[in-house]
Formats: structure tokens, C-alpha cells, sequence
């Protein structure tokens, strides 16, 4: 009987586990949405409540927080304010900071944040992208245990357009030969004489190279595809790791234009979808991110209204095309296409 006892305990443990994981999947069930996506019931994973509109999320260097960015009108909770979260990975710890001057109403947001959020290099910092009618830029916060607070905000001017443009949107209070900046995503680059930020402005169809101690910018990049500006519109940015090289998402464009930082030019285009009809909506190129090897760069497609612009495209950059093609759910049955 000694000898039986154990197996008898470990068939006893088996059945056991089956009876649980049988319940389970008896309990979970999947939800279909108007939208094509469906929802796991229940939710795996953490839980928790954030503001209104979270639309980016940024890693902390030691990889113990995560910042969130609240764009909405903000809710109850936060004052009407939009606000950074703060999540301690440590221990699920979710903590908000509404931002006065973001404060919102259900018709207008006089200042706003938008897309742009990130850590600084030495984890000491938070950097935001804000936007409104009177003044664009970064909003400088402090970072100290799991904790938020304004510093300072470094303005980013109306930019000065190249030769044979001409602004389509203006708002009548920028001189003449520049756009409104409206700073959207960026990626926070290391120097010797501390971060710089390169910033892609939405409403300028340029990118610029901002030095955050001096608050100067250093460098501009045309990124525009149209004597009519804004037209590319673009969206975010990502570096590579030495910070030679970046890449800047083209809203409007279906494409994404890869810059040489070292040469401080604009190296190339990469297209990533074209369509036959000269009408047809473009894909709407949005958050980007590289492989390890940095030779494989992953770009969301957000353009839900054409099936073959909506996924996840992957471009090979020793070639500068884009190899595979990742559907959205709505084709899940295609999986990757060459």
C-alpha cells in the first residue's frame, strides 16, 4: 500500500486539474463584435481602470513602470483631465496625475496631449507630446517613485515650410511661410550633453531634432509628399539603437520615410501599400516597432475600411519593401502573405 499511495495521490491530483480546466473552458466564452474583434469572457490578466482615452504606452528603463497617456475628455475621477498613469509592474500598483492644464469639457480641450509619450534615458523624466490653437510642444515632467509631477514645457514653434509649399490648414495666427508644429509621437535619443527628442509634427509634415536641455532644435526633416502641407501627416518615430537611423510613420501617405540622422537627411521612402484606384484610402501607417536585429521593422495598418491596408506589415530594410503582410482578424484565414 505504501508503494500505491503515491500514485494513487498523483491520479487523484490528475483528475482533478482535468475537473478544473473542464470548468473553466465551461465558463469561458468569447464575445463577437460589430467591429470583427471578439472578447475573451473572462478577461485574462490584470485588470484595471485607467482615464479616458489611453492611447500610448511607455516602458521606464529599469523596466519596473509603465506610463500611460490619457487623451480623452477625462472622467469624474480625474477632474475632467486628461493625465499620465503610472503602473508599477512590481506590484500592479496603478496610480493616476491629471494635468491641469488639460482640463477638457465635452465640447473642446483647450491644450491636449497626443500620441507622444515617453521615458528619459536616466528614468529620471517624463516627456509628453501637447498640442492646442496657442502653443505646441513637450511637457517636461519629473519621475520619482512611481510618482508624476510638471517641470517645465519646452515650446515647439511654428515651422518654417521649404520652398514651393503652401499651407492648406491655417490657422491665421502663424506668419507667413510656416505651419503649425502639432508635436505627435517622437523617440527619446542619448547624447553627451543629455536627451534630444525627435519629434514628428502632424500638422508640418516635418520632424525635428530637439535638444531638451537647450530646448533648441537642432535639425529639421522634410518629410512632406505634397506642395500642400500638412499632407503626410506625420505620426510616430523610432530609432535604432546607436541613434543613426530612424523611421517616421506617414499617416496619410501608406508609407514610411527612413532618416539618416548621422547625415541629418531624409535617406529614403518605403511605400507599403499602393492601390490602383487614385482615391482608395491608404493604410494609415501608425506605431512601429524593430526586431532585435534591427533589420526588420513592424508597422501597425490601421485602415479598417480595406482589408488588404489593415494589419500589421513587415519591411525588410536591407531592401527597403515590405516582405509579409499580417491581416487583421476580419482576414485571420490569410495569416502572413507574401
Amino acid at each position: 500500500m505504501k508503494r500505491i499511495s503515491p500514485i494513487l495521490c498523483a491520479v487523484v491530483v490528475s483528475f482533478g486539474l482535468v475537473f478544473v480546466i473542464a470548468r473553466a473552458s465551461e465558463r469561458s466564452h468569447r464575445i463577437g463584435l460589430p467591429t470583427s474583434k471578439t472578447l475573451t469572457v473572462p478577461v485574462p490578466g490584470f485588470i484595471a481602470r485607467t482615464n479616458s482615452y489611453p492611447a500610448t504606452i511607455a516602458l521606464s528603463p529599469d523596466g519596473r513602470y509603465a506610463a500611460f497617456l490619457n487623451q480623452g475628455y477625462g472622467t469624474q475621477e480625474s477632474g475632467v483631465r486628461q493625465s499620465i498613469a503610472i503602473l508599477d509592474l512590481s506590484n500592479n500598483r496603478l496610480r493616476d496625475f491629471p494635468d491641469d492644464r488639460l482640463r477638457g469639457d465635452e465640447k473642446s480641450t483647450l491644450q491636449s496631449y497626443f500620441i507622444g509619450l515617453g521615458f528619459s534615458t536616466d528614468g529620471k523624466h517624463v516627456y509628453a507630446s501637447m498640442g492646442s490653437a496657442a502653443e505646441n510642444g513637450i511637457a517636461v515632467y519629473t519621475f520619482a517613485d512611481g510618482e508624476v509631477a510638471p517641470e517645465r514645457f519646452i515650446t515647439i514653434p511654428a515651422q518654417r515650410l521649404a520652398p514651393g509649399k503652401t499651407v492648406t490648414l491655417d490657422s491665421g495666427k502663424n506668419a507667413a511661410g510656416t505651419a503649425t508644429a502639432y508635436p505627435a509621437g517622437f523617440a527619446v535619443l542619448s547624447s553627451t550633453k543629455g536627451d534630444r527628442l525627435l519629434v514628428a509634427n502632424n500638422l508640418s509634415d516635418n520632424v525635428v531634432l530637439l535638444d531638451v536641455t537647450s530646448r533648441r532644435i537642432l535639425n529639421s526633416f522634410d518629410v512632406s509628399t505634397s506642395k500642400y502641407i500638412p499632407a503626410a501627416y506625420p505620426y510616430t518615430v523610432i530609432a535604432n539603437k546607436t541613434g543613426t537611423k530612424a523611421w517616421v510613420s506617414l499617416w496619410n501617405d501608406s508609407a514610411v520615410a527612413e532618416l539618416d540622422l548621422k547625415r541629418g537627411k531624409v535617406k529614403r521612402r518605403i511605400e507599403l501599400w499602393h492601390s490602383a484606384d487614385p482615391v482608395a484610402p491608404g493604410s494609415h501607417p501608425t506605431a512601429m516597432l524593430l526586431n532585435r536585429s534591427e533589420d526588420i521593422l513592424y508597422v501597425a495598418m490601421a485602415n479598417a475600411a480595406t482589408a488588404e491596408a489593415d494589419g500589421v506589415a513587415a519591411v525588410d530594410l536591407k531592401r527597403g519593401v515590405p516582405q509579409r503582410t499580417a491581416r487583421s482578424s476580419v482576414n485571420r484565414n490569410r495569416s502572413f502573405c507574401r
